[in-house]
């Protein structure tokens, strides 16, 4: 064991292993702050993955769909979809909102309604999720704007 003048056992490396995580974890977190507010926002559509397994815990588990989006939000026109498919297609939500949400999402088509998802985007970067839209609004903003 290492010890010091004082013949303290290594508590400099237990004050060390302390903070090391912590500021890994500040300086990651850093790092994503600064990649959401230099990002440009964009909106991609999105409908249900799997009707058997559309929620699975907090999440709506979803596939975009390039057909409903808008590709000249992108540089030349052109949709990054490479860019998204390395990312999960998961929009996590709280528990008391699943079933209503699931609802939304399976009967989307049959109601006229749309889903999407803006994200936080630079080219050749991984995008981040930032909020749910249904129809335009905030999800939160919807259901309370349709409750039933």
């Amino acid at each position: 064991m290492i010890q010091n003048k004082n013949g303290q056992n290594g508590k400099w490396l237990r004050w060390l292993g302390w903070v090391l995580p912590f500021s890994a974890i500040l300086i990651y977190t850093l790092f994503l702050a600064f990649q959401m507010r230099s990002a440009r926002d964009v909106v991609i559509a999105i409908q249900g993955y799997d009707p058997r397994s559309l929620l699975s815990g907090h999440y709506i588990q979803y596939q975009i769909d390039w057909g409903k989006t808008d590709c000249n939000q992108f540089i030349g026109g052109i949709c990054p979809r490479r860019d998204f498919d390395n990312i999960p297609h998961r929009y996590y939500i709280p528990q008391q909102e699943a079933d209503r949400l699931n609802q939304l999402l399976l009967s989307a088509d049959q109601n006229n309604v749309q889903f999407e998802i803006i994200f936080a985007y630079e080219q050749n970067r991984a995008p981040i999720a930032r909020a749910l839209l249904i129809n335009n609004q905030e999800w939160q903003q919807y259901l309370m704007n349709n409750k039933k």
